[in-house]
């Protein structure tokens, strides 16, 4: 690490490597048009896909949204899984608004 600073630069001490696992999110429901959409606002965010937009825009559009959200639903009704996904369904008590 040090090979990459400026010959004055402080010490830096040698730093732990930690992973953080985050839940960003689930479709709606598991059918076709839910998953596609989850998909498209997931994949849309510059800082989960971090490349030029007006690269990632046709792969995005034109390849992903074409084909993933059927390979995605899929498994989905052969497993019999429910109409919401497990964390939608665990975290639907949390997220209700106030009446």
């Amino acid at each position: 690490m040090s090979a990459h600073l400026p010959p004055d630069h402080p010490s830096v001490p040698k730093q732990k490597i930690g992973v953080l696992l985050l839940n960003l999110g689930t479709p709606d429901g598991t059918d076709y048009w839910n998953v596609r959409r989850y998909l498209r606002e997931f994949l849309s965010d510059p800082r989960v896909i971090e490349t030029n937009k007006l690269l990632w825009w046709p792969i995005l559009n034109l390849v992903i949204l074409s084909f993933r959200p059927q390979k995605a639903v899929m498994p989905m009704r052969k497993s019999g899984t429910a109409r919401k996904t497990k964390v939608h369904s665990a975290s639907s008590p949390v997220i209700r608004p106030k009446a």
